[in-house]
């Protein structure tokens, strides 16, 4: 009983100090890094408009900022842009903010889902969090 106890820990102590193999970016084939990032994961709705699927991509120099935005409406949305602004860390463990002025399209019809991708030759593989402003 006693060995069963400590095998137990062993491996409970293994899981929290490797982080149960969850990593925050992911190394691609093509030698580019997806990052990882729940935070990124989480729906924010602004004005009937449902931003998801953030996803962010490295290749060495550039990063690739995609995001998709849902009418979840029952009427047209006019948009001419959408700020995000990006909150990350850069290579000097500052916290930097940058302003991508993301484009969907002119009008957004009820149910419709649009998507976006931005490239800034900024590092953005540790991003903190993206807000959303609508610009009219």
């Amino acid at each position: 009983m006693k060995k069963i106890l400590i095998v137990i820990i062993a491996i409970m102590m293994l899981s929290t100090l490797s982080g149960c193999g969850k990593k925050e970016t992911e190394k691609n084939a093509d030698g580019t890094e997806t990052v990882n990032n729940e935070k990124l994961k989480e729906d924010k709705t602004l004005d009937g408009l449902k931003f998801s699927n953030d996803s962010i991509i490295f290749d060495g120099s550039n990063t690739q900022f995609s995001s998709s935005v849902k009418n979840t409406t029952k009427e047209t949305k006019e948009v001419t842009y959408v700020k995000a602004t990006v909150v990350y860390e850069d290579s000097n463990k500052v916290e930097r903010a940058i302003e991508l002025l993301m484009y969907f399209g002119e009008s957004i019809e009820p149910g419709q889902v649009r998507t976006t991708t931005t490239v800034v030759d900024t590092d953005l593989r540790k991003t903190l969090k993206v807000d959303y402003e609508l610009v009219k």
